[in-house]
């Protein structure tokens, strides 16, 4: 079949995801596959800047030079060593469980079946690829922030500076070196958003499907960007738009019920209370629990739901670009085989 474009695969993503999630519909495989789905794919994320006190025409406030004896700078160090040491490799260690889980799930959605554990033995060694390239994607960007970051701040030392010497700077003193740090924020949205994406849902599958390597897996990738760029570009754009307006739908669908089970159980509280003091608070926490997990069950079933419609997004879209994925989307029916004609199969002459 002919490629979905970006905006065609919407539909057939909408309807995939329901018969995976909702048919049938258990509500405990519904929440097992949802927690995945939210762990592994991640529905949005919110980013929050920051305030400046004061006005753009105030002073700069004095701020004294932070000063280190030699016993706070060895509590620094010992703090970054335990960091390097033991923080780090956890935190190496919890992404790579994540990711294996991810490859699992991108099984579960492609081949529409709901056995985490099977499908989590197959990946561990494309686990571990996708997981040194991530790292050393993210070494490498680290390395060009300092240093960009790093020559900002050289050339701005002496401002800097000013502000630990008794200096009068105005604010519009600052306005380019915050234009460079909201560039550099840009860059890193956008980067974070390009590099994500195009592991996660077309590296992934060539690692997944064909065990491949991960400069194998994005050279393919590349040649297929670089031969509809901007098909590419527009499924990146609704990457981020389409779970943010999922995610206000979702909201809102949940936030109905859960603000009537509230008021329910308000007003059973009030009624409590009217008996006993002593059985409104054991009811206050059993309802308050009961109501948290009911709001944490919802949170995961809105963003499991967005993330494997996500996926499912991806797979369709790049489905049609990738055939060892479309074997697997649309297989071809079998053909019936054909009657065997009178004396077909017999050496000639034999009885």
């Amino acid at each position: 079949m002919s490629a979905y474009t970006a905006i065609d695969a919407i539909s057939p993503a909408i309807q995939r995801t329901r018969d995976f999630m909702f048919r049938p519909f258990k509500l405990g495989r519904f929440l097992k596959l949802a927690l995945v789905a939210t762990l592994t794919e991640g529905a949005f994320a919110s980013v929050s800047s920051p305030g400046f006190p004061g006005s753009p025409g105030g002073k700069i406030p004095e701020f004294p030079a932070p000063h280190l004896s030699l016993p706070s700078m060895f509590m620094v160090l010992c703090v970054v060593a335990a960091v390097l040491l033991v923080v780090v490799p956890i935190l190496i260690f919890v992404s790579y469980l994540l990711l294996r889980l991810r490859f699992a799930f991108f099984d579960c959605v492609l081949f529409e079946q709901d056995q985490i554990g099977p499908a989590w033995g197959r990946y561990h060694e494309q686990a571990l690829r996708y997981l040194w390239l991530s790292l050393g994607i993210a070494v490498g960007f680290w390395v060009v922030m300092v240093l960009g970051a790093g020559a900002a701040l050289w050339k701005y030392r002496a401002l800097l500076q000013s502000l630990f010497h008794g200096g009068t700077k105005q604010w519009a003193d600052f306005l380019p070196l915050f234009g460079i740090a909201l560039l550099l924020f840009f860059f890193v949205a956008l980067f974070g958003l390009v590099v994500d994406s195009t592991l996660n849902y077309f590296v992934l599958p060539h690692m997944a499907l064909e065990d491949a390597t991960a400069w194998q897996a994005i050279h393919d990738v590349w040649s297929e960007m670089k031969a509809e760029p901007l098909q590419f570009a527009l499924f990146l754009i609704m990457r981020l738009i389409l779970p943010l307006v999922a995610g206000v739908i979702g909201a809102i669908a949940v936030f109905i019920p859960i603000l009537l089970v509230a008021g329910i159980l308000v007003v059973i509280g009030f009624a409590l209370h009217a008996v006993s003091q002593a059985v409104m608070i054991g009811y206050i926490i059993v309802a308050g629990a009961a109501f948290l997990a009911l709001l944490v069950c919802a949170m995961i079933g809105v963003g499991g739901t967005i993330g494997t419609f996500m996926r499912n997004y991806a797979l369709l879209f790049y489905g049609g670009r990738y055939p060892e994925l479309a074997r697997v989307l649309w297989p071809l029916p079998s053909l019936p085989s054909a009657p065997m004609m009178p004396g077909a199969g017999y050496p000639t002459g034999s009885f």
